[in-house]
């Protein structure tokens, strides 16, 4: 045997606590008697630490394991490791039940272990080479993916060859899987004797939606409502779910509702699953809900090899139904649960880390977790933590531009400057000041809740408008993108919420070669207003004059001021709740257009084209646009623009926490929102969000803050975010500007 391997072995083992050791050597075992074998698993052990080892190595047999990974500590290169340590002990990769949090986090895991096995393999002889090689291939066939899309395998998984699971429980084998628009029409059906009672469609699916989660079926629904949207909630969910059975559909929920019923009703197929998986592994356990919970704990009920990763200092989704109770319900329903904490930090500077630490001074010491620094240089080339508070927005965003640039000139990339604050409008005084200095911004993650109709309605007319203006002034420039484009904007806005003109009055329009030449043609329009239906000419004629007006307005001609026209103009909303989520998204448009008009192009329908289509992306309503935070790889360099929970697993050179005040973060909500029920829940879980955006920077973080901020158009005094206070005050360098 390689005395060198050897060598690296014994340093393996004298790296792991003498409490373990003992258990890792007896997981080792089997590979020493194997030369070939041994190389490989001590290559795949080199450079873990303890706590990493302990993770990794685990014997298959110990009892169910909790490993709390704390921010930067390699829990992604674990958790790899982990599977691949699995897999090279003789268990199949399609009897591994891996799951995580996001389809993007199940690909990176799978493709991060896909690399690993070749990674060993390059050093191997044969014939581990080949069968190296084999295995990174058979991860095609892991179960590495999500709970809702194993979820849906099981549904359709026909394990005893007499028909698809979805058959025990009453739905065809060939059930299709409804999106949230879909789900949205068939209850704005069902609430329609609701109308008087200004009930929102979102809402009462999101009650639904969340009862699913927690497992409670149509007929229970009433027994735990609290409010009349509950109650109503309660009385139309059985209807949709008698629905959903009638067409056989699955709405999303389901993916999980449905499996849990199936081996309710079904132990045998329950233990199918409970044989068929050796181990399961469930990472981001902060972030699942009770349903999926209990989904783990069934399937591994049985043979309990459970190993659950998570990070309760980093639960932010309480909002959708994450419980990080989760964590400590682990430990209780397991009581000989092995407790393992990932500490070492790689990423951030000491400084950072004490600083991050202190947030959690008050835990209780059981789950806490005292991050310590193991990067190179981090404790001795550490920095303060710079605060800054200003007079106002303008002044504090004037600053971190400044600031910026004094970066630039320290060789620190753009890529690796970050910006993050707590919601999407706080971005616009920062981007017309980086705008101002020519400082280059992107700004990342999707905005589900603009993918609504009414946010479509303004988006179209606006593309209709900027198009036309395109045209007049560059017509050598127009091509038949164009023509598509105007026409597929205008067909969108005649049937939009603004409108409202049925879809079926548009056969005669679509006849024309250029439906849009009506808008500047009065003649055409007039001769074409005695064939079509009047509503349709009465639109035609509306959108026409709304183009006319703009093209001779040239104050309106940024997103902000063409918005507030078109909505003025055309308004595409059914009622006057402010609260509702088509005005929330409407809203959340708008701050967008803030942002977007202090972008500088040579023309100004540039910017509103630019406008329109990243609405359209952040929406969801451009193709494959990805999960949360992904971007172009091949994108120009640029400061990075994103909110606080779009920053979760990202890590940056440099991070500005902006507007860090009080009301904002901790969020201030409305005194009725019922979101507020459980107050010390609430503020938890804004604290793990600052942890959050602290423990993101490796290098330098800056606090910054304004002693007046506008509201309303109104400017009110500020207060500092009680968090800051949670640091030292000989972390940190305090200036006020």
């Amino acid at each position: 045997m390689n005395l060198d391997v050897i060598e690296k072995f014994n340093q393996i083992l004298n790296n792991i606590r003498p409490s373990e050791r003992n258990l890792i050597e007896r997981s080792l075992t089997p590979f020493v008697s194997n030369p070939d074998a041994f190389e490989i698993i001590v290559r795949l052990l080199e450079g873990l630490n303890s706590e990493q080892l302990e993770v990794v190595a685990y014997p298959f047999d110990g009892p169910p394991t909790l490993v709390l990974g704390g921010a930067g500590s390699g829990k992604t290169s674990t958790l790899t490791r982990r599977l691949a340590f699995l897999v090279l002990a003789g268990i199949s990769p399609e009897r591994i039940f891996a799951v995580t949090f996001t389809r993007k986090a199940a690909r990176e895991m799978t493709e991060r272990t896909r690399q690993l096995f070749y990674y060993l393999r390059d050093s191997a002889s044969e014939p581990y080479r080949t069968w190296l090689n084999n295995i990174s291939m058979e991860l095609e066939n892991a179960w590495i993916t999500t709970f809702h899309s194993a979820g849906l395998r099981i549904l359709r998984d026909d394990p005893f060859g007499i028909g698809a699971n979805l058959l025990l429980i009453g739905k065809g084998a060939h059930s299709r899987i409804i999106n949230e628009e879909e789900r949205n029409l068939i209850l704005k059906n069902l609430v329609k004797s609701y109308e008087n009672e200004e009930v929102s469609v979102e809402e009462i699916g999101s009650l639904i939606s969340n009862a699913k989660g927690a497992f409670v079926y149509p007929e229970g629904f009433h027994y735990i409502v609290r409010t009349r949207i509950e109650e109503i909630a309660a009385l139309v969910y059985p209807e949709y779910q008698a629905e959903l059975d009638r067409r056989s559909l699955l709405d999303f929920d389901d993916l999980i509702f449905k499996v849990y019923e199936l081996f309710e009703k079904h132990p045998e197929i329950l233990e199918h699953y409970q044989d068929r998986f050796q181990t399961l592994l469930i990472d981001e356990y902060q972030d699942i809900n009770l349903s999926q919970y209990l989904i783990g704990m069934m399937l591994a009920k049985k043979h309990r090899k459970i190993m659950a990763v998570g990070d309760d200092d980093q639960s932010i989704y309480g909002w959708r139904g994450a419980e990080v109770t989760n964590l400590t319900r682990f430990m209780a329903d397991y009581p000989d649960v092995r407790l393992t904490k990932l500490v070492r930090n790689y990423r951030s500077d000491a400084t950072i880390l004490k600083a991050a630490n202190s947030i959690w001074k008050d835990k209780p010491e059981e789950l806490r977790k005292v991050l310590i620094c193991s990067k190179a240089d981090g404790n001795r080339n550490s920095e303060p933590i710079r605060i800054i508070s200003a007079e106002n927005e303008d002044e504090e965003a004037r600053f971190i531009a400044t600031e910026i640039i004094d970066l630039l000139g320290q060789s620190f990339p753009l890529n690796e400057i970050a910006l993050l604050v707590r919601s999407h409008y706080l971005l616009a005084p920062i981007v017309a000041v980086l705008e101002e200095f020519d400082i280059p911004w992107v700004q990342a993650g999707s905005i589900k809740s603009l993918a609504r109709p009414e946010v479509l309605a303004i988006v179209s007319i606006m593309e209709v408008i900027a198009l036309t203006a395109r045209r007049i002034s560059v017509p050598g420039e127009w091509h038949t993108g164009d023509l598509e484009a105007i026409n597929h904007a205008l067909m969108q806005a005649i049937t939009s919420p603004s409108y409202n003109c049925p879809s079926e009055l548009l056969e005669d329009l679509l006849q024309l070669p250029d439906p849009s030449s009506l808008l500047l043609d009065d003649t055409a329009r007039a001769q074409s207003s005695q064939v079509f239906d009047k509503r349709l000419s009465y639109t035609i004629d509306h959108i026409s004059s709304i183009v006319k007006s703009s093209m001779s307005n040239s104050s309106i001609w940024r997103p902000t001021a063409l918005f507030d026209y078109i909505f003025r103009l055309a308004n595409p909303l059914e009622n006057d709740d402010t609260e509702s989520p088509s005005w929330r998204a409407l809203r959340r448009m708008r701050e967008l257009a803030e942002i977007a008009s202090v972008r500088r192009t040579n023309q100004p329908f540039e910017s509103i084209l630019q406008f329109t289509e990243e609405t359209r992306a952040r929406a969801g309503l451009l193709p494959d646009e990805g999960e949360s935070t992904e971007t172009d790889s091949n994108s120009k360099p640029a400061v990075q623009l994103m909110t606080l929970h779009a920053a979760k697993g990202l890590e940056f050179e440099v991070v500005f926490l902006s507007a860090m005040e009080d009301g904002i973060i901790p969020v201030r909500r409305r005194k009725d929102d019922r979101k507020t029920d459980d107050l010390e829940f609430r503020y938890g879980e804004e604290k793990r969000l600052f942890y959050v955006g602290v423990s993101r920077a490796r290098k330098r973080l800056y606090i910054t803050m304004s002693r007046k901020r506008k509201n309303e158009y109104l400017e009110r005094e500020s207060k500092p975010s009680p968090f800051i206070e949670l640091i030292p005050s000989e972390l940190t360098e305090k200036k006020k500007i």
